[in-house]
């Protein structure tokens, strides 16, 4: 309800007179009127019918360029929706996430084809940390390697509980998320690279050895040693410590070999 981290978010999107707007959540409309006053259209998407009625009859009833969608955001046909309901793309996201989907909903909209243009998103503090973390931190894991490899993350502000109606129990904060136009590595098998720091990353304690022997990638012992050093990289490490462009040169060495 902070009417500065409102400005902030609207800045941080970009938005022109021919933008097309996705938000995931609208609550009780604070944001969805501050896009509404800059962008063509908005798509509100939100799962409790409650808050719908409400918005429909009386938040947001006075606003022609919004389309208020009630539906579960993680079950939606998102192409489609966004298609249906705004047009051809680019679409922006500018959204402050229910925190309780924030990981999977992250994943949703940068899977998307083609790209968002860009994504300005309000986060518990915790994940944004996660988005932003560098290799040897206790908060870089999958989440970072899977943001990082397919767009850009900026910080935007740090947004406090009290900002908030109702009030959280944590702190927020409001990320600037850039799709890659280009792939970071090329000749990258994605599908393959995110199955690689999946297991990499499915018990942490563990060696790299360890994590990459067996389970979903189904190597044995002695596949995963000749492929970690094939890569310039020590089976005994942890996959906290290894980069970014260490996994990928990791995922084409295994590419090579297995």
């Amino acid at each position: 309800m902070d009417a500065a981290a409102l400005d902030a978010a609207v800045e941080a999107a970009q938005l022109t007179a021919d933008s097309l707007v996705l938000e995931i959540g609208p609550g009780l409309g604070a944001l969805t009127r501050a896009l509404a006053r800059r962008a063509r259209r908005i798509l509100a998407v939100e799962v409790d019918p409650r808050l719908c009625a409400l918005l429909r009859v009386e938040l947001l009833a006075d606003l022609d360029n919004v389309t208020l969608l009630e539906a579960d955001f993680l079950r939606l046909d998102l192409p489609a929706a966004l298609s249906a309901h705004l047009g051809e793309p680019p679409y922006a996201c500018v959204a402050n996430l229910p925190y309780a989907i924030s990981s999977p909903a992250l994943e949703r909209l940068l899977s998307l084809t083609p790209p968002l243009s860009r994504a300005v998103l309000m986060l518990q503090r915790e994940v944004g940390d996660r988005l932003l973390a560098a290799p040897g931190s206790k908060t870089y894991g999958r989440l970072t390697l899977f943001a990082q490899l397919r767009a850009e993350v900026r910080r935007v502000r740090e947004v406090s509980r009290g900002c908030f109606y109702p009030q959280p129990q944590v702190d927020s904060v409001l990320l600037e998320i850039v799709p890659r136009t280009r792939p970071l590595f090329p000749d990258l098998d994605v599908a393959r690279f995110d199955r690689l720091v999946r297991a990499a990353f499915g018990q942490r304690r563990k060696t790299l050895l360890n994590s990459l022997t067996g389970g979903e990638l189904d190597w044995n012992r002695s596949e995963a040693t000749q492929v970690l050093q094939s890569a310039g990289l020590d089976p005994s490490s942890r996959a906290e410590s290894l980069s970014l462009a260490e996994f990928a040169r990791l995922e084409r060495t295994a590419c090579g070999i297995l």
